[in-house]
C-alpha cells in the first residue's frame, strides 16, 4: 500500500510537471488601459500612403481606434461556428434527449470565417478577431452607460427572432448576446449590427452576476386555431358520437413541430434567480422591455454562477437540472421541467 501511494504521487508529480512544459502563450492582447494594439495598427497603415511598397493589412483600414479605457476584465469567452455547434448540440441533448437530431449550427452563417474572443471590461465590451485580428467594440453608451459584467450567448429563436424568421430549428443566421449589467437589467445585443434590440428587466436594482441560456423543449403539438376548436368540441360535447368525431377530425391532422427556443436564465448580486423569455415579443428596439417569465430567491448571497446539467437517460424521466453557486460556498440545484410552452425550475437544495 505505501509503495503503491508513493508511485501514485511521482505519477502526479509527473503529470504536472508535462502541464507545466506544456503551457504556452498563444496571443496577448492589452486591455487595461486604451486601446493601444488598434492605435498602434492603425497607424502603421497610413505608412502605405508615404511608403507604396508597404502592404499594410486591409482588415483593419476602417477601424478607428477607442481612447476609452477598457477597465477591469469581468469575462472572457470565445464565440465561433464550434462554440455554436457545440452549445446548441449538449443542450439539445440534454433537454430533449437523444430521440430527436440536434440542430445544424452551419446555419448561423453570421460566425462563418469568424474566431471571436469576447473580452467584458468595465467601459466596453470587445470583439477581437482573432481570424483577421480586427477588433470591434461595444461602448457603454451603447448600454445606456451602465457597466457591463457578463454575457451569453442566444442561437435559437422564435417568431419574432431580429435578422428575419430563423430555420426549421428556430436557428438565428446571427446570434444574439445577452449582456448583463450592472443597474439590473440584461440588454439584447444583436451580433450582426452591434445595436440593442432588446432589454430583459425586472423589478430589481441588484447587479447582473451571471447568465446562462436555458432551451426550452422540443415537442409535436396542434396549431393554435386546431387546439382552440378541440376545446370548444370539448366543452360543447354531450354525446359518445360528438366525442369519437372530435377525436377523428384531431387525428386526421398531424401535429407540428415546435423546436427549442432559447431562455435566459440570470443571477443577481442579490442572490435572485430570474428566467427571461426574450423572443415572446417583437424586438428591434433598445427602449422594448420585457419582464421575467418567472423569478425566486436563491441564494442568500451573490450568485457566482449557473450550469446545465442533463438529467437521466429514461426519457420518461428526463429532466435537465441547473446548478447555481452563491458567495456564500453555497451549491444549489433545480429541476428544470421542460415544455414546449417553455421552462420552469423546481428547487431542490
Amino acid at each position: 500500500m505505501w509503495q503503491w501511494q508513493i508511485m501514485c504521487g511521482a505519477a502526479c508529480l509527473l503529470a504536472t510537471s508535462c502541464i507545466l512544459c506544456l503551457r504556452q502563450t498563444l496571443h496577448d492582447l492589452q486591455l487595461g488601459g486604451a486601446d493601444d494594439e488598434g492605435s498602434m495598427e492603425a497607424a502603421m497603415n497610413t505608412v502605405s500612403v508615404k511608403d507604396t511598397a508597404f502592404v499594410s493589412n486591409p482588415s483593419a483600414l476602417s477601424y478607428t481606434p477607442s481612447r476609452v479605457a477598457s477597465g477591469k476584465v469581468k469575462q472572457v469567452r470565445f464565440l465561433d461556428s464550434e462554440v455554436a455547434y457545440w452549445q446548441t448540440a449538449t443542450q439539445h441533448y440534454m433537454v430533449n434527449g437523444s430521440s430527436t437530431n440536434p440542430p445544424k449550427a452551419a446555419n448561423v452563417h453570421a460566425l462563418d470565417g469568424t474566431r471571436l474572443l469576447v473580452v467584458v471590461c468595465e467601459n466596453k465590451i470587445l470583439l477581437y478577431d482573432l481570424n483577421t485580428r480586427k477588433p470591434y467594440e461595444v461602448p457603454r453608451a451603447v448600454l445606456d452607460n451602465k457597466t457591463p459584467t457578463c454575457v451569453t450567448f442566444l442561437f435559437r429563436g422564435g417568431q419574432y427572432a431580429p435578422g428575419g424568421q430563423p430555420d426549421a430549428d428556430n436557428l438565428m443566421t446571427s446570434p444574439v448576446l445577452a449582456i448583463g449589467c450592472s443597474d439590473g437589467a440584461v440588454r439584447l445585443l444583436h451580433l450582426a449590427t452591434l445595436r440593442v434590440v432588446g432589454k430583459l428587466v425586472g423589478n430589481h436594482k441588484a447587479s447582473i452576476s451571471c447568465l446562462s441560456t436555458l432551451p426550452t423543449k422540443a415537442a409535436f403539438k396542434l396549431a393554435d386555431d386546431q387546439q382552440q376548436s378541440a376545446a370548444r368540441g370539448s366543452k360543447q360535447a354531450a354525446t359518445k358520437r360528438s366525442d369519437q368525431t372530435s377525436a377523428a377530425a384531431a387525428a386526421a391532422t398531424p401535429p407540428v413541430f415546435t423546436p427549442s427556443v432559447d431562455l435566459v436564465l440570470g443571477g443577481d448580486s442579490a442572490g435572485a434567480l430570474w428566467v427571461w423569455e426574450p423572443f415572446r415579443v417583437p424586438l428591434g428596439s433598445p427602449d422594448r422591455e420585457i419582464g421575467p417569465k418567472m423569478s425566486w430567491a436563491g441564494h442568500s448571497a451573490e450568485v457566482w454562477a449557473a450550469c446545465l446539467t442533463p438529467g437521466p437517460e429514461d426519457p420518461e424521466l428526463a429532466s435537465a437540472r441547473v446548478f447555481t453557486s452563491g458567495i456564500h460556498h453555497e451549491l444549489h440545484y433545480w429541476q428544470c421541467v421542460c415544455s414546449m410552452h417553455g421552462s420552469q425550475l423546481i428547487p431542490r437544495v
